[in-house]
């Protein structure tokens, strides 16, 4: 699962680069004046022309949305479990065994 949502932030960065260097929403002709008449087509049927309001950028932030939940839910148990679990002071002699202790005469 972690995969999957490093993959998914992967490719919506890539994707939020391309929406930053392709200006977004502007006029038809200024897109056929900067990239030509067949470049545009293309970004034009790849959703690119309005990208974050593509179908298939949603999607992805679904896709997103949908496998923090998952995830989340699957590790519920666990962590409502450590959270709940009766506090065990350590073992007499074992905080004095660390490296890194210092006593304060008080």
């Amino acid at each position: 699962m972690c995969a999957f949502t490093i993959l998914l932030c992967i490719a919506l960065a890539l994707a939020s680069i391309v929406g930053t260097v392709i200006s977004q929403n502007a006029p038809y002709d200024q897109y056929l004046a900067e990239y030509g008449i067949k470049l545009t087509g293309i970004f034009q049927k790849l959703g690119l022309l309005d990208l974050y309001h593509s179908a298939w950028f949603i999607g992805l932030l679904v896709l997103l949305a949908l496998n923090l939940i998952v995830c989340t839910v699957r590790k519920l148990p666990r962590v409502w479990r450590t959270i709940h679990r009766e506090k065990q002071p350590p073992a007499e002699g074992v905080i004095e065994k660390w490296r890194h202790v210092a006593t304060f005469p008080f």
